[in-house]
C-alpha cells in the first residue's frame, strides 16, 4: 500500500435529492417534507461555515439522504476555506454546476463566501417547490447567462399554492 496522503470517506446508503424528486415523479415535493429537508441542509451549511468552509457546489447531487432518513451535504471538492479569501481558485474561472451556483462563482468564484451556498440553497429549495431548475437555458452558457442576469421564473407562477 502506497504511503501518500489519503481521504477516509463514510460510505453512505441511500439516494441523493435528485434521485428522490425523480421517483416521486419529478414534480414538487410536500411542503411538510420542502420543510424538513431545508431545515437539515440548512443545520449542514451552518456547520461548515462556523468551520470556516464554504462548499460552492451545493446542488441537488450533492444532497444524500441515508437509508435512515439522514441527510448528508457531500463532496467538498470545490471547497474553500473562508480563512484563505484568494484560496487555489484563479480569477475568471467558474466554480460549481450551472442551474445551481450563485452568479459570483461564475467569473469570480475566488471572491465566493457563505452567501454562495445559500443561493445555492435557495436553488434547491426552488426545484423541491416549483418542480424545475430555476436557472435553466438549452445550453451551459445559456444557464449561465440566465443566472447572471436573474431571469427566472417567479416560483408563485409555478407553484401558487
Amino acid at each position: 500500500m502506497g504511503s501518500g496522503p489519503f481521504i477516509a470517506m463514510e460510505l453512505v446508503e441511500g439516494e441523493s435529492l435528485g434521485e428522490l424528486l425523480e421517483r416521486e415523479g419529478g414534480g414538487s415535493l410536500p411542503v411538510e417534507q420542502v420543510l424538513e429537508l431545508t431545515n437539515d441542509l440548512c443545520v449542514a451549511l451552518d456547520y461548515a461555515h462556523k468551520e470556516g468552509v464554504v462548499h460552492r457546489d451545493v446542488k441537488l447531487e450533492n444532497v444524500m439522504l441515508t437509508s435512515e432518513g439522514v441527510l448528508k451535504l457531500m463532496d467538498f471538492g470545490l471547497a474553500k476555506a473562508l480563512a484563505n479569501p484568494k484560496g487555489q481558485t484563479k480569477m475568471g474561472v467558474a466554480m460549481g454546476t450551472p442551474g445551481f451556483m450563485a452568479p459570483e462563482l461564475v467569473d469570480r468564484a475566488n471572491t465566493a463566501d457563505e452567501r454562495a451556498d445559500i443561493f445555492s440553497l435557495g436553488c434547491i429549495l426552488y426545484v423541491m417547490v416549483g418542480g424545475r431548475i430555476a436557472f435553466s437555458g438549452a445550453n451551459v452558457l445559456e444557464a449561465l447567462k440566465s443566472t447572471t442576469e436573474g431571469r427566472y421564473t417567479p416560483l408563485l407562477e409555478l407553484a401558487p399554492d
